[in-house]
């Protein structure tokens, strides 16, 4: 047995060193499975950041896609109000009236006609007749 103890010192060293390293792995495997498991919350944290940024961005393009609706809606109520009421505007704006006879005035070149002529007279009431008819009359 004498001769067996250096060998068995040996084996002893060998088991010792083992274990130690036995001992610093099972040290890494701890922290790393600690670190897994924060790298795993986090990542969850992440998926729950990019769902809701995947979700905002989705009502953001359907916010898009109806704002775009209604500008080409105020756009085609712009041109028609264009062709429509601002064009009648502008024509009526720049539109040079034309003279209206007062009813005086009329009543006056009547007289005048009867005076002249009884025939001329009819006429001139005929005429006048299809202009009252015709043209607004604004009396004094």
């Amino acid at each position: 047995m004498a001769q067996g103890a250096p060998a068995q010192a040996e084996r002893e060293s060998a088991v010792q060193a083992a274990q130690s390293r036995c001992d610093a792995a099972e040290e890494r495997r701890s922290a790393s499975v600690a670190v897994y498991a924060e790298k795993k919350r986090e990542e969850k944290e992440r998926i729950q950041i990019l769902k809701a940024a995947q979700k905002s961005v989705k009502a953001f393009t359907t916010e898009i896609h109806d704002a775009h609706g209604l500008r080409d809606a105020a756009k085609s109520q712009l041109e028609q109000f264009k062709e429509g009421a601002l064009f009648a505007f502008r024509d009526l704006r720049d539109r040079v009236p034309e003279p209206v006879l007062l009813v005086s005035e009329a009543k006056v070149a009547r007289n005048a006609g009867e005076a002249n002529n009884a025939d001329e007279g009819i006429a001139l009431d005929a005429e006048e007749t299809e202009r009252e008819e015709s043209t607004p009359l604004v009396e004094m």
